[in-house]
């Protein structure tokens, strides 16, 4: 809305980004009276230079400068107000809002201002304006009154919402195309949840009706399409909210989108029944859940009705088109990192599209301040004063859910990646890579934290203690290799040793510790291996990848068997950290068949499943049991040798003769060993018992707690990333750090890159063989594109 120069009034607004319009100073407006043909009003976002607003204030030549406080500006209102005072001392500066209403006087801002006004201020702005401007000649600068002394601080009463002027015809052209439509169909809320500012005004006041609905009719006219409700409790009164619906139901046209704040446990059959009707897309409800906590809930006066809430936003995913977006506070007085933990994951089950993670904010007049000594909450003096640290939650921590909170709303929230995202933490099972969750990480009491080593001995089925019939064997896996010679085998290089993949194989596998061959063998072996190359090039023929086998593989079984280094997996303990590595993902990602643990290497015979790389599943085994094995030894540094010797079993002979090599190992190195696996044949000797396979469990919010740690670490900050950048980090983290499959994550990347209708291909997918979207409109125009991301195709 651009001002004319004449303008005696000028309210500025300061909007957090310029999608949002100043719903307050357009209230303010349309109550002037007589005095809004010569007032204005100037939106700014907070990217604006001060001097910049400030010049554009000037330009209009204003008596009177009105400016509204908010915690989101007040910071950049202050500088404006300090500049306004410096340079025009003589312009009366009225302030207002729910920031400088509270504590006014203890506020920097306080001083450079003429006149504040505290309470809703649509009458008592325009009674000022009135007493300073002078009754009969409020635009005539020539014959003006002497201006009457009024108040400094003015406390303003509820002002009757039947009376007032509604805002709405003060929405622009630009406005209705751009920004957020925002309205009201009542104030006030009947909760005293103490965090929050509408604990202030219990008595909930209902703008008239037909007034109401007939200024929606002039939007929907004008081609209004999204309306931003900011109703406290929209469905307090169930009556009221019926007929709002049914309103806006029956004017549906595409793209139209209505946003209520709902009290979750406050859906009647009558309700859900509307709200089912609306078609996909039209509805967004607000659901503050804040806590799953019931004393924490109890003791900030918030309602909380668990077993309904579940139900009914249950019933809103699997009956209803709603997006629901649902809100958590951290932070909150008496709630620790477990309990707010466990809140995120059971507010993830209930499947809300997006889930809004708040840190708490001392919001100024909020009554949540009455428990700042008990539990010894500490928040930040600068605006927004979130919640640093509390009597449970240390600042680290606090830290470390704030990181969470962003990385939350970039990975997931933004609907960039809505097949890629979940697999972060879907199956909520440590992957064998993963760092165990261990009690300093995330702020736990040690007791809680479902590791193996914690575990009553009762309740770990350690590999001694099977009875054999659980043990569960191999037999499972088919008489058959897999290897199908006609078909293409793919060749690579990885480090020092080539490497060749077939999908469906079996493979023999060895690795080593990283002393178990001295530094003199392993030039030999590297001077052997360089001759041999330079009279056989790639691609091998199978004569050749054979005499390979034999001359190499063999040479270093030799070796090992000799003994040599440190030999830590005899260490009972040690090798039975490989041996349930082994064992964590048997029948899930691959199928074991004969393994042992030697003391210093590792032999292992498996076929992997079609959507996990062999590669993938070294990594994971050996980095998840190194991480173990140093914690238990109380070490650090390189345990394995970084790359490992693979083969594929190219018939059922080989098969059976690497078979009986694995089982004799022990014997012809003259050991005994701990662990091993067999395979049961109709001639096997009764098989060794196998580790147990121990599953331990990791919540959604730990595993999305690594990602945001491991994000951290990379980038060194939680400002925006690129998608293409976020894109490559989820890759890096999902198949290196998780253990997922390569091809898997890819696809996910693709599906969601391929979404937003871009016409590109990243580089770091094209190896996997997709092709350039068709560049054709796939976001339904039905709902907003926001909303539209987060819906699977």
């Amino acid at each position: 809305m651009t001002p004319d120069p004449q303008n005696r009034i000028i309210l500025a607004a300061f909007n957090a980004r310029y999608a949002h319009s100043a719903f307050g100073a357009r209230y303010l407006l349309a109550n002037l009276g007589e005095l809004r043909a010569c007032a204005g009003l100037l939106e700014f976002d907070l990217a604006v230079q001060p001097r910049i607003a400030i010049e554009k204030i000037l330009a209009c030549e204003p008596r009177i400068v009105g400016i509204g406080c908010y915690i989101w500006n007040i910071d950049l209102v202050t500088r404006i107000a300090a500049l306004l005072k410096r340079i025009r001392p003589d312009i009366v500066l009225i302030l207002g809002g729910p920031e400088i209403s509270y504590e006014t006087e203890q506020q920097e801002i306080f001083t450079y201002a003429d006149h504040v006004i505290c309470g809703e201020g649509e009458i008592e702005f325009a009674k000022l304006c009135r007493e300073l401007l002078g009754r009969r000649t409020a635009c005539d600068t020539q014959t003006a009154e002497a201006v009457p002394q009024a108040a400094r601080l003015l406390l303003a009463e509820p002002v009757d919402v039947e009376q007032i002027e509604l805002p709405y015809d003060l929405y622009t052209d630009e406005d209705i195309a751009h920004r957020a439509i925002y309205v009201e169909a009542s104030r006030g809320c009947p909760f005293r949840c103490e965090y929050c500012m509408s604990s202030l005004d219990s008595c909930v006041r209902y703008f008239p009706k037909t007034r109401f609905l007939e200024a929606m009719q002039k939007l929907l006219d004008r081609g209004a399409l999204t309306f931003k409700f900011v109703d406290r409790s929209f469905n307090i009164n169930i009556d009221f909210a019926l007929e709002i619906l049914a309103f806006f139901k029956e004017r549906y046209r595409p793209g139209m989108m209505l946003h209520f704040e709902m009290i979750p446990d406050r859906l009647p059959a009558e309700l859900m029944a509307a709200v089912a009707d609306c078609p996909t897309g039209m509805l967004q409800f607000e659901i503050g859940i804040q806590t799953f906590n019931e004393a924490v809930a109890h003791r900030i006066r918030r309602p909380l009705n668990i077993a309904v809430i579940e139900a009914n936003m249950n019933r809103l995913r699997s009956e209803t088109g709603v997006h629901i977006h649902s809100d958590l506070i951290a932070g909150l007085p008496g709630e620790d990192f477990e309990s707010f933990a466990a809140g995120f994951d059971r507010l993830l089950a209930l499947h809300p599209q997006e889930i809004q993670l708040g840190i708490l904010k001392r919001l100024r007049g909020a009554p949540i301040d009455r428990h700042s000594r008990e539990w010894d909450m500490v928040y930040s003096p600068h605006a927004p004063y979130e919640i640093l640290q509390t009597s449970l939650i240390s600042f680290d921590a606090m830290q470390r859910i704030q990181r969470f909170a962003r990385y939350w709303d970039l990975t997931v929230n933004n609907g960039q990646f809505i097949e890629t995202a979940p697999l972060i933490w879907e199956g909520c099972r440590r992957d064998a890579c993963d760092t165990p969750p261990a009690p300093q990480m995330l702020h736990l009491p040690e007791a809680t934290v479902p590791q193996a080593s914690r575990l009553p001995e009762a309740t770990v089925p350690q590999a001694s203690r099977l009875p054999e019939a659980t043990v569960p064997q191999a037999s499972r896996l088919p008489e058959t290799t897999g290897f199908n010679p006609h078909e293409e085998i793919h060749q690579t290089r990885r480090k020092n040793y080539p490497h060749w993949t077939q999908e469906g194989c079996t493979y023999f596998v060895t690795f080593r510790l990283a002393d178990s061959i001295p530094q003199n063998r392993i030039r030999e072996y590297e001077e052997l291996r360089r001759k041999w190359e330079e009279h056989h090039q790639p691609p091998y023929s199978e004569q050749e990848k054979k005499r390979f086998n034999e001359l190499f593989s063999e040479q270093v079984n030799e070796w090992l068997d000799g003994g040599a280094g440190s030999c830590c997996l005899q260490n009972p303990e040690v090798s039975r950290i490989v041996a349930d590595t082994l064992l964590h993902f048997d029948g899930e990602r691959y199928e074991l068949d004969e393994w042992v643990v030697m003391p210093n290497h590792v032999h292992v015979l498996l076929k992997p499943h079609s959507e996990f790389e062999l590669s993938t599943i070294l990594h994971t085994w050996k980095s998840y049991s190194a991480h173990a094995i140093n914690e238990e030894l109380g070490r650090d540094g390189r345990l394995w040798q970084p790359e490992s010797y693979d083969h594929i079993v190219r018939d059922e002979e080989e098969l059976s003769r690497i078979r009986n090599y694995i089982r004799r190992n022990p014997e012809k190195a003259g050991i005994t060993v701990e662990f091993a696996g067999s395979r049961r044949d109709a001639c096997d000797t009764p098989p060794v018992p196998q580790a147990s396979r121990l599953q331990p469990e990791i919540s959604p919010f730990a595993a999305f707690m690594q990602w945001s740690d491991w994000l951290y670490k990379q980038t060194g900050t939680t400002g925006n990333l690129h998608m293409v950048r976020l894109a490559k980090l989820l890759m890096e983290f999902l198949t290196k750090q998780k253990g997922l499959a390569e091809r898997t994550v890819a696809e996910a990347l693709w599906h969601d890159y391929s979404r937003g209708n871009r016409p590109d291909l990243p580089g770091f997918l094209k190896k996997f063989g997709f092709e350039k979207p068709v560049t054709e409109k796939t976001l339904s125009s039905a709902v907003l594109p926001r909303q539209a991301r987060h819906r699977q195709d």
